[in-house]
């Protein structure tokens, strides 16, 4: 269950192995090594930034949906795009969305990318930046942003200090002016 969500889809052919080295039943959790085998099985701690964050997602997830069925779980992640390529940054958003479990669970993360700001709830977007040496929150209604919100490409706009809004073959030309220039 574990692997069959980000893990075999972002990191295809990767397998994941448990082994318990104690004696005790109540000892378990504590001696539990996590292998992965991408073809090469060394330990999880051995492994890419990437794989790490996917398994380690997967795992708690895997508690909150199997183990934990009543109560509720903070996910707190930074940068979860860093090493992995944008195809595994939306299985990863994917699986964030799926570990809210119909908001009984909270995530907050912070990103540089567009790949995880896709039209959430109303809400549920929180924009802070540097504003005259003062950090500065503020909700985003995304109402008025949900067209918009549907191509990754636009979701750069909440990245940016100015945005150009154009439709069509001026996309390319505006942004060639814009690299040559700016």
């Amino acid at each position: 269950k574990v692997t069959s969500s980000s893990i075999k889809t972002t990191f295809p052919g990767t397998s994941l192995h448990f082994q318990f080295n104690t004696e005790t039943k109540t000892d378990l959790y504590r001696s539990c090594v996590i292998y992965i085998d991408d073809g090469f099985k060394s330990q999880l701690t051995e492994k890419g930034s990437g794989i790490q964050s996917a398994v380690i997602v997967g795992l708690f997830s895997y508690y909150m949906r199997e183990v934990n069925t009543i109560g509720s779980a903070l996910l707190c992640i930074e940068e979860p795009e860093l090493f992995l390529h944008p195809h595994g940054r939306r299985v990863m958003n994917s699986n964030l969305d799926l570990f809210l479990d119909d908001a009984r669970n909270q995530v907050i993360l912070s990103t540089h990318s567009p790949e995880f700001i896709n039209s959430p709830g109303d809400g549920n977007l929180i924009l802070v930046r540097k504003l005259d040496g003062e950090t500065c929150a503020s909700n985003v209604s995304t109402k008025k942003f949900n067209n918009l919100l549907l191509d990754n490409e636009q979701n750069e706009l909440f990245f940016a200090d100015k945005v150009i809004v154009c439709e069509g073959f001026d996309n390319y030309i505006l942004r060639w002016v814009a690299e040559e220039c700016f």
